[in-house]
């Protein structure tokens, strides 16, 4: 239940995501996620061994509404930038990077929280180290994902029926 408002978020951003990019492309809702998801993330490393749980909403809310936001921009700023012939590698290998990111994230933060003095002190560190990974996909947003062109009204990249 203590998580409750992370998922709420996850819900809500993934569908504000969409709806965003139907407008913008990509690029934006990727933006904004990563910015509000790091924030949340930094937002934790102040986490004491009595902080109340009331002074976490607001961080669970930014990470869940964040990562929601930007996990569906991922995928179709990835799907955009493959050709017709390569979609499926391109999923593919997204969805593989996905899962072994998330293992791999799992197993470091799982080991700075049982290796370091205490739990806080842990938690502490990994979420400094998530929030830094949130920046530098900002970094990279920046410079790989393509602005959108033309008017906001056509969309953002050329039909895949077109050739």
């Amino acid at each position: 239940m203590a998580l409750a408002p992370e998922l709420t978020m996850a819900v809500i951003g993934s569908t504000a995501s969409g709806r965003i990019m139907a407008h913008t492309g990509p690029r934006r809702p990727l933006l904004v996620g990563l910015l509000v998801g790091g924030a949340g993330l930094v937002s934790l490393t102040v986490v004491a061994n009595h902080t109340s749980y009331g002074m976490l909403v607001v961080p669970l809310v930014a990470s869940g509404l964040g990562v929601s936001v930007a996990m569906p921009a991922v995928t179709v700023a990835v799907m955009e930038a493959a050709s017709l012939r390569r979609g499926g590698l391109a999923a593919g290998t997204l969805n593989a990077a996905r899962q072994v990111g998330g293992v791999t994230g799992v197993a470091l933060l799982g080991t700075l929280v049982a290796h370091r003095a205490t739990f806080v002190s842990g938690l502490r560190l990994g979420m400094a180290i998530a929030g830094g990974a949130f920046c530098l996909a900002v970094v990279l947003t920046v410079m790989v994902v393509d602005r959108p062109t033309g008017h906001a009204d056509e969309p953002t990249c050329p039909s895949r029926d077109s050739g």
